[in-house]
């Protein structure tokens, strides 16, 4: 079986863990980040996330506080490296192990670890050719702990999926194919899913004359787009599916 697709809306702070629409039932989530000033405490927001019925969180860099006010939650938690520590976790096995030792390993017990995500829109960044080695040795790490049921992936830029990409000025030009098509192989020997960015806000923001604010934010009661014979309501699914 090959790997399946997961996305995520990050500017409305949903988080998708199958094929995505908000209206057939399937998990949501949140991506639960740290920037910014007078946070609640990761505690009072793990509550609301909870009480929410929101079941999945995905973190951007390992939180110890998140994490350990994670602890005992039932959520489940998708989290990665920084993309600035790509390059020796690919380099030195004893790296990625530390990092798992650290990150993972202490809360293992108390914490449900779905997914590790090697790199955020690494690609095409300078990290790109390290992204599979490091995908490899977080899982033989995650192995070595008897974690080996929490899968690896990385989480990708939309226009990754374009049939023009990478683009012909890019920094790594075709290099970034021979990559993709070794995370694919990672991806499909662990049954895996690749995470995809998707900003229906910055889709809205940059042409708001012809995006109506009713479709970007999923409150169309009737079909906003029609293309073959598809309806599309919101802008979220109209993206994915383009």
């Amino acid at each position: 079986m090959g790997p399946r697709f997961s996305g995520f809306l990050i500017s409305a702070m949903v988080f998708l863990t199958q094929l995505p629409s908000l209206t057939d039932g399937r998990d949501i989530g949140v991506c639960y980040g740290l920037n910014g000033n007078n946070l609640p405490s990761p505690g009072d927001v793990i509550t609301l996330y909870k009480t929410s019925g929101i079941n999945n969180i995905r973190l951007y860099q390992p939180y110890p506080e998140v994490l350990e006010a994670a602890r005992g939650s039932g959520i489940s938690l998708s989290m990665g490296p920084r993309n600035e520590d790509i390059q020796s976790l690919a380099k030195d096995q004893s790296a990625a192990d530390a990092w798992v030792n650290t990150n993972i390993v202490p809360y293992k017990d108390d914490v449900q670890f779905k997914l590790i995500t090697i790199g955020n829109e690494a690609i095409s960044g300078q990290s790109s050719s390290y992204i599979p080695d490091a995908m490899n040795n977080i899982m033989n790490s995650l192995a070595s702990f008897g974690l080996g049921t929490t899968k690896v992936t990385t989480v990708v830029p939309m226009n990754a999926l374009s049939t023009s990409y990478p683009p012909s000025d890019g920094a790594f030009g075709s290099d970034i194919t021979s990559i993709m098509t070794s995370i694919m192989a990672i991806l499909a020997l662990q049954d895996s899913p690749l995470l995809i960015n998707v900003y229906p806000y910055f889709a809205y923001a940059s042409d708001p004359t012809h995006i109506s604010l009713d479709y970007a934010l999923f409150t169309s009661t009737a079909p906003v787009v029609v293309d073959q014979g598809l309806e599309y309501y919101n802008l979220f699914d109209g993206m994915v599916d383009a």
